[in-house]
């Protein structure tokens, strides 16, 4: 996941408070940022070692929950199938909840919804999506 922050407007907000509670820039963006190392290959099959720098982000509890499909392929009495899985991941707890589809549709989405607000026992105030068509559909 790159940054993490959904949308320009909460990365500025965030930046924006860490700036107040920080003296200088380079200072808040050292307090908020990793630096991992990572590996990267040129065309040549060469390959260096960079940095890359992490936004950690702070959610309470109930905030947030990311929603994505993913692709499952399973063979199944020698024939490979392909799936489709509704992920759920809560943002504070990383808690998971998924669901297994034939289809990545409009009627999967609303019942894997259905199902993992049933099975929390509540809803979340705010649903990330990454760009899906059933999610406007």
């Amino acid at each position: 996941m790159g940054i993490g922050c959904k949308t320009v407007s909460k990365c500025v907000s965030q930046y924006d408070l860490l700036l107040a509670s920080c003296k200088t820039a380079s200072r808040a963006l050292s307090h908020c940022m990793t630096k991992l190392p990572t590996h990267n290959s040129n065309a040549r099959g060469k390959t260096r070692l960079t940095q890359e720098a992490i936004i950690h982000q702070v959610y309470e509890p109930g905030s947030s929950c990311e929603f994505d499909w993913e692709e499952v392929k399973l063979t199944i009495s020698g024939v490979l199938r392909k799936f489709q899985l509704a992920v759920f991941t809560s943002s504070y707890s990383n808690y998971g909840y998924s669901l297994l589809y034939e289809h990545q549709d409009t009627l999967a989405f609303m019942e894997s919804h259905v199902a993992f607000f049933s099975t929390i026992k509540g809803v979340f105030r705010e649903m990330v999506y990454d760009n899906m068509r059933v999610a406007v559909a």
